[in-house]
């Protein structure tokens, strides 16, 4: 289990690190299985290399030039957390396939 674990993580190491023109399209549907919207600015990234998906917060500033998009890695213990102030009719609000 650490040995996959490792993999996975050197994996998404190398991706993070590819510069603007050799992240594609199509490399981000090989690596990317689903995206799960929620309230509250949430959303889940399933990968294909992990069982799990990445679940991350995130805040946006700015406008324009000045606009940044800051995401926050959540655990599995605080999405659920989170969950709790959501309604039943917001889980969850989109889902996409890739």
């Amino acid at each position: 289990a650490i040995a996959r674990l490792t993999r996975c993580i050197e994996e998404m190491h190398k991706i993070v690190e590819l510069s603007d023109d050799e992240f594609n399209e199509g490399l981000f549907e090989r690596i990317t299985s689903k995206i799960v919207v929620y309230p509250l600015n949430i959303i889940a990234v399933y990968l294909t290399a992990m069982k799990d998906p990445v679940i991350m917060q995130y805040e946006t500033r700015g406008r324009g030039e000045a606009y940044t998009a800051v995401f926050t890695i959540l655990s599995e213990e605080q999405f659920e957390e989170l969950r709790k102030d959501m309604t039943k009719n917001e889980l969850p609000m989109t889902e996409v396939r890739i």
